[in-house]
């Protein structure tokens, strides 16, 4: 290569969330990128049953976008009877019963048909879901949106998708078979699950006759600066060590067991995951799915504000040496006197989402 040239290009690409400055290279004016070793190791292909750190960073971006493109909305609820205040929703699906199909199975066949009816019924746009397994082994999704869906619609229509596999139909045949002689506590749920709650869960349980179980759970969102960075956290814990050994049953490997104390090889476990997790452990709607960010050369005004974003509270600052992130606020920007950053975050939200956040609320 002649060096002559190359050329270096100080470049930022600019999120509502934070700011990445390193430096592009050009050769012949054509953009190229250096690698640290001539040949890289083909990824394996199924995915890992918890979520790495380059996807946990992914899932971040989303969010925040997410959050940046959400106003406070208030909606009355004819179920409650009461005015609904939220940013955006937190939504846990369940299974009633116990899990006897693939992970891939209920994404492909549940979760797959769930979004696209909210997305007709309710206008739901944008969205992002993780994948997670209980301490039951069974896989449960957590969901976040920015639309308000009524608690008593979004199960209906979760527990009729989630029978079109028997799910509510073994858990009413569970159900009848243990409270064949009437109510009948359960001793091991008692820490969590008071007998009062029990009686009451029977008492509707009879009064459904046992078709609607209680596998949703929605929490509607208003202070959305502190939630985000919880959900953020709760959507990309590393969980990899509840994964660390492999359960043997009568039909194979199909669970994997934290409790087991087979050892195994790195490989074998690695082989084993694949067939016990196939599929994506994590997703989002089409436009949260592309490469977000504004890619611009650093001039003197951009250079200007990464000075001033270095000095200013609540903005932190990580140096590395090929390249410096600055994490942020977007409310924290506009009030600061960004005018810049804010214009060019805004006419992205505004070509990509539709969404002017001059008028933000």
């Amino acid at each position: 290569m002649n060096y002559e040239n190359l050329t270096i290009v100080p470049t930022c690409k600019i999120q509502p969330h934070q700011l990445t400055a390193y430096n592009s290279f050009l050769y012949n004016d054509k953009a190229i990128r250096f690698c640290g070793s001539g040949l890289k190791i083909p990824a394996i292909t199924g995915s890992r049953p918890h979520v790495s750190k380059r996807s946990g960073a992914k899932i971040k971006s989303k969010i925040n976008y997410l959050v940046a493109i959400s106003n406070k909305q208030s909606i009355f609820n004819q179920q409650s009877k009461k005015n609904v205040n939220f940013n955006i929703t937190f939504v846990t699906l369940t299974l009633a019963s116990e899990q006897i199909h693939t992970d891939l199975e209920l994404k492909n066949c549940l979760l797959h048909q769930f979004l696209i009816e909210i997305s007709k019924k309710y206008n739901v746009k944008h969205y992002i879901w993780r994948f997670e397994k209980q301490r039951n082994f069974n896989t449960h999704f957590h969901l976040v949106i920015n639309k308000f869906i009524p608690y008593l619609e979004l199960r209906t229509i979760w527990n009729r998708i989630q029978n079109k596999l028997g799910y509510v139909d073994r858990y009413r045949e569970e159900q009848i078979l243990w409270h064949k002689n009437g109510f009948k506590i359960r001793p091991n749920l008692l820490k969590n699950w008071s007998y009062e709650n029990q009686k009451k869960a029977y008492e509707m349980g009879i009064n459904t006759g046992w078709s609607n179980p209680n596998s949703t759970d929605i929490h509607s969102v208003v202070n959305i600066k502190k939630i985000s960075n919880y959900i953020i956290k709760y959507l990309t814990k590393h969980d990899a060590q509840k994964y660390s050994r492999i359960r043997r049953t009568e039909c194979g490997f199909d669970r994997i067991d934290k409790a087991s104390r087979i050892p195994l090889s790195k490989n074998t476990i690695k082989f084993l995951r694949q067939l016990a997790s196939l599929g994506r452990n994590w997703g989002c709607s089409s436009i949260l799915s592309k490469n977000l960010g504004t890619v611009l050369e650093i001039d003197n005004e951009i250079n200007n504000s990464l000075e001033k974003l270095r000095g200013c509270a609540g903005v932190s600052v990580f140096d590395d040496k090929y390249f410096s992130v600055f994490s942020y606020d977007l409310d924290l920007l506009n009030n600061s006197g960004f005018t810049r950053l804010v214009e060019i975050i805004s006419k992205e939200l505004l070509a990509v989402f539709d969404f002017n956040y001059q008028f933000r609320i």
